[in-house]
This record gives structure tokens, C-alpha cells and sequence, in this order.
């Protein structure tokens, strides 16, 4: 219990270390030597945790992703706007580390495997709701359009500095989709009397 407890925090250490170093400079220009210093580790102790600078970036995106894909599967009997409030409220807790990942590391496709996560949600939820929805290529359309537009919505939210409270995204964000399935009846599910995602 002990060792587990020292394991935790020492890569927590090396995360956060890591995680200040990319705010301020590309992946590619720090260095296992460097965060060694700043965390007053020594190599050895580094590598027992991770082959190289990349694979830690790996790792944390890793962590990020399944944490947020299990917070959208815990909320989902909740409704539509609770998931995307719980959503968007996670990415706020998260803006930090999101931002550290994709600001200086062009070559990572964060941003893609974010985007691809909360899709994943989107279409499993709707397959769960809507039984006719593996068989009609014309709700497959409608709904990949409506997860694109929402990610799209949460992207330039956040990007634009995420000035609105998540509840009031959420809404929004629900009443454009309402707005899109209400002029396409055959790709909405009616679930307790309203439709959802």
C-alpha cells in the first residue's frame, strides 16, 4: 500500500512537472534530463514509469480520454442537457491540461481523439435509444451531423475563452439539436415526452 502510494505520487510529480514544461515550450524541446531536474528525480526513476517524454504525453492523453468516456457513460441515464453540462463542466476542470497538450505539441492529434471520444458517446447513446437507427442511413446522417456540430459548438466555446456558464452551452447547444431533428421527424427519438441526442 505504501509503494502504491509513492508510485502515485511520483509520476504525479513527473506529470505536473511535464504538464509546466509544455506551457512553456514544444514536446519535442523538453527533455527526460530536464524534467528529472524539476521534480528532483533521478533517470532511473523516470524510465521505471515511462520509456520517453512521448510516451508520457501519450499517457496522459490516454488518461484524460477514459476519464471523460466514463463520466459521459455515468451521466447518461441522466438526460441529454445533464450529460453535456456534466461535459462541458469536466472540460472546464480539464482546460488546463487540455490546453498544455495541444498549445505546444503540434504533432499530437489530441484535439481529434477528444473530438472522436464524445462522437463515440453520441452515436452509442443514440443507438440505445433509437432501435431503427442501424438500419437507416438517413438518421446515421443526421446524427453524425449533429455529434460534429456539437463538438464543433464546444470547440470554439472553449476556445473563445468558455464565457458562458456549461448549463447555458448545454441549452443552447440542445435547442440547435432539437431545432435540426424537428425538421427531420424520422431520425428523432421521443424519449419522456422530448428527443433526445
Amino acid at each position: 500500500m505504501k509503494t502504491d502510494a509513492r508510485v502515485r505520487y511520483t509520476r504525479q510529480i513527473i506529470q505536473h512537472v511535464f504538464i509546466d514544461l509544455l506551457k512553456q515550450k514544444p514536446l519535442g524541446k523538453i527533455t527526460v534530463k530536464e524534467i528529472c531536474e524539476k521534480a528532483e528525480i533521478n533517470r532511473s526513476t523516470f524510465y521505471k514509469h515511462y520509456e520517453d517524454v512521448y510516451h508520457l504525453m501519450h499517457t496522459l492523453e490516454e488518461s484524460a480520454l477514459n476519464q471523460l468516456e466514463l463520466l459521459l457513460f455515468d451521466s447518461a441515464q441522466n438526460g441529454t442537457i445533464h450529460v453535456l453540462t456534466t461535459l462541458l463542466t469536466s472540460l472546464l476542470d480539464y482546460q488546463d491540461l487540455i490546453t498544455s497538450l495541444t498549445a505546444n505539441s503540434p504533432d499530437s492529434d489530441f484535439p481529434n481523439k477528444l473530438a472522436e471520444r464524445c462522437s463515440r458517446y453520441a452515436v452509442s447513446h443514440l443507438a440505445s435509444l433509437d432501435v431503427d437507427y442501424l438500419s437507416d442511413p438517413d438518421r446515421q446522417y443526421v446524427y453524425s451531423y449533429l455529434a460534429g456540430g456539437t463538438t464543433m459548438l464546444i470547440e470554439h466555446w472553449m476556445k473563445t475563452g468558455a464565457r458562458e456558464v456549461p448549463a447555458v452551452i448545454a441549452e443552447k447547444i440542445d435547442d440547435l439539436n432539437q431545432l435540426i431533428l424537428s425538421s427531420n421527424p424520422n431520425a428523432a427519438t421521443t424519449v419522456s415526452g422530448r428527443m433526445e441526442l
